[in-house]
């Protein structure tokens, strides 16, 4: 017999209402994405600072799901994201040219 797999329900309804809460106000600002397809390997960061609120929003959504996956991690620490996010954010500033990827393993 398989062992009993608990899954914790609060990690998804976190990023959930975050996605929600954050799609109203970027779907206010344009109804649909401007890069429908793109690789996660040559996504760099000056693409992810010119993109507007809803690109942003889901290409940082897709690698840090991404990154959480890698690790085999299925829990979700809204703040420790959220400070993650700013570092990459100041790393992407510093250097346009550097993919997304490697600004992550920067900070």
């Amino acid at each position: 017999m398989l062992p009993m797999f608990k899954f914790n329900w609060k990690p998804l309804i976190i990023v959930l209402s975050l996605f929600v809460g954050f799609s109203g106000n970027a779907l206010a600002q344009t109804e649909t994405p401007t890069v429908t397809r793109f690789n996660l390997s040559e996504v760099t960061c000056k693409n992810l600072l010119d993109a507007n609120n809803f690109d942003r929003m889901a290409v940082l959504m897709m690698y840090w799901g991404f990154v959480a996956g890698k690790e085999n991690n299925l829990e979700f620490d809204s703040e420790k994201m959220q400070a993650a996010t700013e570092q990459l954010m100041d790393v992407c500033v510093e250097d346009p040219d550097m993919t997304i990827f490697s600004a992550i393993e920067s900070i």
